[in-house]
């Protein structure tokens, strides 16, 4: 089995096993008796309240057992509803037919006003807990639009991908050549961001928070295929072309010119990125273990001025898993070849909050399914720079 120790951590088998037995013998009977629309209303409420996958209190939101927000989830269904449903993406209902349709258009609506209420409700939250707003934090640093990621611009430039140490699935190490400057994501991309996308219906999945707040946090429980919608959204708003990086990409952007394994040196620590501080790396003490993620922008940036590369939440790249770089593209093309891979998974990057700092190296690789979502895992954007 390829590399399980670097996937992003699962929900607990006996809890995503009892959900989807609850779902379906709920969906088989309400289906017959004409309701199938009201069970998948209260999942996706679910989305917003179940203990455990997700969140029951959000501080940038009103409370949301009490508070105006859930009130307003109660006043458009009728019904408190509890725990015990997974992350739900409502393109499933719009499938179900036109009335069910309709009525799940109703349902967004609605949340979307909660959104916008919990937005306005920001005013009472201290300074520093506030999601970062438009002024730029230096002239290299652009936005596309008013709710558009913040993007810096690396250069081109040629760098040896992989490991030198014989790591597994992280060889062999080859030369790649980044012929053209990119606009990468300073950040990875926030709830804020996320939300904006589902304000303008982009976006129709709401991921839960796990009670850590919004805003300037990244966005976490988004699978590749999320992103990808994401990305369709930002790319129809602004006229340019958004992806997610390939791996190449991605390895360059991090290591920022570095040829060490991480762009703070042969060592990081936990005031330098967010990881499980109770493990060590080539002789580093061990630090804070947060047990969350932290604001996107946390620590120094590295030299490119990309933040977060290292640790915080694993990123979603582009490319199909390969468990080897034979044959890898040179050019720092996304590798979607399926004939030695398996495109079924997606690869991901940079380790996250709960990993070892192990994982947070330049070179270190993580995979799963596109489908899979997470409370470590989010994703960056990339696109071509101007000419």
């Amino acid at each position: 089995m390829l590399a399980q120790q670097r996937r992003a951590a699962a929900f607990p088998c006996s809890l995503m096993l009892n959900a989807m037995k609850c779902c379906s013998s709920a969906l088989l009977s309400w289906r017959k008796s004409g309701e199938a629309m009201r069970f998948w209303a209260v999942a996706i409420i679910m989305v917003l309240s179940a203990g455990g996958v997700i969140a029951q209190t959000d501080p940038i939101c009103a409370n949301p057992a009490g508070g105006p927000c859930r009130s307003h989830v109660e006043g458009c269904l009728g019904d408190r509803v509890g725990a015990g449903s997974m992350p739900f993406d409502g393109a499933e209902v719009v499938n179900r037919g036109a009335d069910c349709a309709a009525k799940f258009e109703r349902y967004r609506a609605c949340l979307r006003s909660i959104i916008e209420e919990c937005v306005e409700d920001r005013s009472h939250l201290d300074a520093d807990e506030r999601p970062p707003s438009a002024p730029l934090v230096d002239a290299v640093a652009f936005r596309d639009c008013p709710e558009c990621p913040e993007m810096v611009e690396i250069p081109a430039g040629v760098f040896s991908m992989g490991s030198p140490d014989g790591v597994e699935d992280e060889g062999p190490q080859h030369g790649v050549a980044i012929k053209a400057p990119l606009a990468v994501g300073r950040y990875e991309i926030t709830f804020e961001e996320w939300d904006a996308c589902v304000l303008e219906q982009g976006c129709v999945y709401i991921p839960a928070d796990h009670g850590w707040g919004r805003g300037a946090r990244p966005v976490i429980h988004v699978s590749w295929e999320d992103a990808q919608g994401y990305l369709r959204w930002l790319s129809e708003k602004t006229g340019r072309t958004y992806r997610l990086l390939s791996e190449a990409e991605w390895e360059y952007a991090a290591r920022a010119g570095s040829g060490t394994p991480f762009h703070t040196g042969e060592q990081i620590s936990t005031d330098q990125a967010n990881f499980d501080g109770n493990f060590t790396f080539n002789g580093s003490s061990k630090g804070a273990s947060r047990q969350q993620t932290l604001k996107a922008g946390s620590f120094a940036p590295n030299a490119w001025g990309l933040y977060d590369m290292h640790g915080n939440v694993w990123e979603w790249v582009q490319d199909c898993w390969h468990d080897s770089y034979e044959d890898a593209p040179s050019d720092g093309a996304a590798w979607m070849e399926a004939a030695d891979g398996d495109c079924s998974v997606a690869v991901l990057r940079g380790g996250s909050w709960n990993f070892k700092p192990d994982s947070l190296r330049s070179t270190s690789r993580g995979w799963n399914r596109r489908n899979y979502r997470n409370f470590d895992i989010g994703f960056r954007v990339v696109r071509t720079v101007d000419k």
